[in-house]
């Protein structure tokens, strides 16, 4: 599913490209190069709260790990004097969330075995 891919993507590739520049930000803060360092992720309020059953568990799962990362990096940064934030963004009138019981209703359970129809209920819940 695109949501699980999503979720993927949005919680290791924030992970990989912070890893990739962290040691910069290290070595500015040990030469003091640069003193005003700090990380700014962007994730969701999905990484602070669920959204009661809407099927998103693997985006909110993600998000969630996104926010854990970025609170152990926080400890991680202190001693270096790296500030790290996390911005969490509540929902938008966006495309996003315009269409989601659309999505849940149709794409999302056309795209389910027979087998998890079954075991969902299929028709049954709403």
């Amino acid at each position: 599913s695109h949501i699980i891919a999503g979720g993927i993507v949005n919680c290791f590739g924030q992970i990989r490209m912070i890893k990739a520049f962290l040691p910069i930000f290290k070595q500015q803060a040990i030469d003091q190069s640069y003193k005003d360092s700090q990380i700014v992720n962007v994730i969701s309020m999905a990484g602070m709260l669920s959204g009661g059953g809407l099927g998103l568990t693997p985006y909110e799962v993600a998000k969630n790990a996104a926010e854990a990362f970025t609170d152990s990096l926080r400890l991680e940064m202190k001693m270096f004097g790296v500030q790290v934030v996390a911005v969490n963004p509540s929902f938008h009138k966006t495309p996003l969330v315009q269409n989601v019981k659309q999505h849940l209703t149709k794409d999302l359970w056309e795209s389910l075995s027979p087998d998890l129809q079954k075991e969902y209920g299929q028709g049954k819940w709403r």
